[in-house]
């Protein structure tokens, strides 16, 4: 029985120093290039507006929150990020956005159209 808790707490201790050194180039669990996805999402006009207009009508007691839904892949060379309120019952998503890290261009998804457009063009709809 010491044995084993010995090797679990070795098991542990090495595990979690590999973790730690493996995200030492992160902050709150995101890499350098996921906080600047974020950070330019939450810098966008339409996302201040609608954080603002939420605040003001729920009193404070309701925040736009931005998930980074998918990764870059071989197939999908972007960030999804989702903007969403959690209402209390479900995630409300407010926007769906495309980043792609090489050059930081954004893209905004249409849902109800299943339809993928630049930003001016989404901002002139």
């Amino acid at each position: 029985m010491k044995q084993f808790v010995i090797i679990l707490l070795l098991t542990i201790t090495v595990t979690s120093s590999c973790f730690a050194q493996s995200t030492r180039d992160t902050i709150n669990g995101f890499s350098n290039i996921e906080n600047k996805v974020m950070d330019t999402i939450a810098k966008l006009p339409e996302v201040k507006r609608r954080q603002n207009y939420l605040e003001k009508q729920t009193k404070g007691k309701r925040h736009l929150q931005f998930v980074i839904w998918e990764k870059p892949s071989h197939k999908r060379p972007y960030y999804w990020v989702k903007v969403s309120e959690n209402n209390g019952y479900f995630y409300h998503t407010h926007f769906n956005f495309y980043v792609y890290p090489k050059g930081m261009a954004i893209k905004y998804y249409d849902i109800a159209f299943e339809k993928l457009m630049s930003l001016s063009r989404w901002r002139k709809s």
